[in-house]
């Protein structure tokens, strides 16, 4: 048996499920079911939102990332339909475990989702060298280093995991309240470039 159900950065792990015939050598001797494969879109839409974020941080081919607030409104979407999968039929959980990128990057957020949504949620994290993981990440050859807040506006919560580097959703709600406040302030009102009305954009938190 494949263990946890459960969603990793590329590969997943299912139960296994045995199709009728498996002595054909055209086929795989196993199918996924549907409830497994549309649980797993979330997942993959998430991916493939940092993938594209680090991408464009990365190269900056473009002077754009994507609209800040619109980026933290579609990744709490995807979180919560993540969090919440369940199966139509009997409202069993589907996946019940979740693994490496980019889930740490939204550890306030699946808090919140999990116990919204299960009584009992077990969170483990590892930890590295910094040094020697900052090396080893530099050091792939696509060069995507992981996205941080460029202003942390607060420490990291030791209950909640808010605040920190690495917390893009509150990295994005603090970028939005100190452009409010300097607004208010009058500060940007001729600038219409990085004014409300244009958004925020992913490359300037």
């Amino acid at each position: 048996h494949l263990g946890i159900p459960s969603h990793h950065w590329v590969l997943g792990c299912i139960p296994p499920f045995r199709t009728e015939n498996t002595t054909s050598t055209t086929t795989l001797p196993f199918r996924i079911p549907t409830e497994y494969l549309q649980a797993q879109v979330p997942h993959e839409k998430l991916r493939s939102m940092i993938h594209k974020l680090k991408r464009c941080l990365s190269k900056r081919r473009s002077p754009k990332c994507g609209d800040a607030y619109q980026w933290k409104q579609t990744a709490q979407l995807y979180l919560e339909q993540l969090v919440s999968n369940k199966n139509n039929n009997n409202n069993r959980t589907i996946f019940r475990a979740i693994h490496d990128t980019p889930y740490p990057y939204f550890m306030p957020e699946l808090i919140r989702l999990s116990k919204r949504y299960y009584n009992h949620t077990i969170i483990v994290l590892s930890e590295r060298d910094p040094e020697q993981f900052a090396v080893r990440r530099l050091s792939q050859t696509d060069k995507r280093a992981d996205p941080m807040c460029r202003h942390p506006q607060r420490r990291i919560d030791p209950v909640t995991l808010k605040g920190g580097g690495f917390d893009i959703l509150g990295c994005i709600d603090d970028a939005l309240e100190q452009q409010r406040q300097q607004q208010q302030q009058g500060q940007e009102q001729t600038d219409k470039q990085h004014g409300l009305d244009d958004g925020l954009d992913m490359a300037d938190i």
